[in-house]
C-alpha cells in the first residue's frame, strides 16, 4: 500500500478539522484515502474523477464492503 508524506497527511487532517469530521472517525478517513490512492495506482482509470470514484466504489462492492464502511 502507498504511504503519504507527513506534510500531505497534515494537510488532510487540517481539511478534516475544517469539515468538522468527528475525531473518532478521522483515522477511517485516512485509511480510505490510502485505499483510494492505492486503487488509482493499481488500475488504468479514466481522467474523470467522478468516474474514478464510481469505479472505486464498484470495486469495494466486489470485495463485499458495506456502504457503512
Amino acid at each position: 500500500m502507498l504511504s503519504l508524506s507527513p506534510d500531505i497527511l497534515k494537510q488532510f487532517d487540517i481539511t478534516l478539522v475544517k469539515k468538522e469530521v468527528p475525531f473518532a472517525i478521522r483515522a477511517d478517513y485516512r485509511k480510505w484515502l490510502l485505499y483510494y490512492l492505492d486503487f488509482r495506482a493499481k488500475y488504468s482509470l479514466p481522467d474523470s474523477r467522478p468516474e474514478q470514484v464510481r469505479l472505486f466504489v464498484a470495486k469495494l462492492k466486489e470485495k463485499d464492503q458495506t456502504s457503512k464502511q
